[in-house]
């Protein structure tokens, strides 16, 4: 063969291989472009964490943010919203603690939760009269009134008015005074 022909098929080889290789480079760009994109989009959607590490076990999807609003609605404690979604307190309080949307729903929840409670009791209050007494003390600041009785040596208690407990009283301060020397006033 002559320098010619070698020389071609050298760059013929050559021109394959180096074909071959950005094939390679090319598909495996592809590839990692892909995955990156992907990465990105699970990102932006809130399914994986920046940088390494496993999915979350919570995500602030529709379903879950509406099982939050329900079981706070029911006054749920952080152990029974744990118990419901199958993980510790501890990633229940992360999960809550890093996603607004899911604080806003516990929040949300608990404030439906009290106005259910409040209707259910004014229902009640209609036909108890236990509970319009106990809602009155609570809402309206009403309150029982306490008599004040006197015990009489000579008979049973009866009802003393403010004029007689008054005078009690000045009469006492008077013992006091004069047993203790010390003047009062």
């Amino acid at each position: 063969m002559d320098n010619s022909s070698i020389e071609s098929s050298c760059n013929r080889r050559s021109a394959g291989s180096r074909q071959g290789r950005a094939a390679v480079a090319s598909s495996t760009h592809d590839a990692t472009v892909s995955k990156r994109a992907a990465r990105d989009v699970k990102r932006m959607a809130g399914m994986t964490r920046i940088g390494s590490g496993r999915l979350p076990v919570l995500m602030p999807d529709e379903r879950t943010l509406h099982a939050l609003l329900n079981l706070a609605k029911l006054h749920c404690t952080y152990a029974e919203f744990a118990a419901y979604f199958d993980v510790s307190i501890v990633t229940l309080r992360f999960f809550l603690s890093t996603h607004k949307k899911a604080r806003d729903a516990v929040d949300m929840g608990r404030a439906l939760g009290c106005i259910e409670l409040r209707r259910a009791q004014h229902r009640l209050a209609e036909t108890s009269a236990t509970m319009a007494i106990w809602l009155g003390k609570q809402r309206l600041g009403q309150r029982d009134v306490l008599e004040a009785r006197q015990v009489n040596e000579d008979g049973p208690a009866r009802l003393a008015s403010s004029a007689e407990l008054e005078a009690r009283l000045t009469q006492l301060a008077e013992r006091l005074v004069c047993s203790s020397g010390a003047v009062i006033g």
